[in-house]
């Protein structure tokens, strides 16, 4: 009887502990699973950016493209097509106005 007692009186203290430490672990494994939620869903978006650039890549590595800028940059022209170029005017210089009189004074 005696050691049915205290057996007891050992479960009875030692339940609030248990509890308090299935609560703690519940809440860790609570916050793990939000941050690996988080991570999962980041990186389907960096793997739609990723894909993205690798289209953009490609995009840029294609002779049509490659052919657009060495036309445009070293002014290519196919045989046969005219080569036509735009060239701005030169800027013109006006002269600076004639000062006031007071400019004159204390100039």
């Amino acid at each position: 009887m005696r050691k049915q007692r205290t057996v007891f009186w050992i479960a009875l203290f030692s339940l609030p502990f248990l509890a308090m430490i299935l609560t703690s672990s519940l809440s860790k494994r609570r916050g793990l699973v939000d941050q690996v939620q988080i991570l999962e869903r980041e990186t389907e978006r960096m793997n739609r950016e990723n894909d993205r650039l690798n289209r953009l890549v490609e995009g840029v590595q294609s002779d049509v493209l490659k052919e657009l800028e060495v036309r445009k940059k070293l002014n290519y022209a196919k045989p046969g097509e005219v080569l036509v170029l735009f060239v701005s005017p030169s800027p013109v210089v006006t002269p600076s106005p004639e000062p006031s009189w007071w400019q004159r004074i204390f100039k």
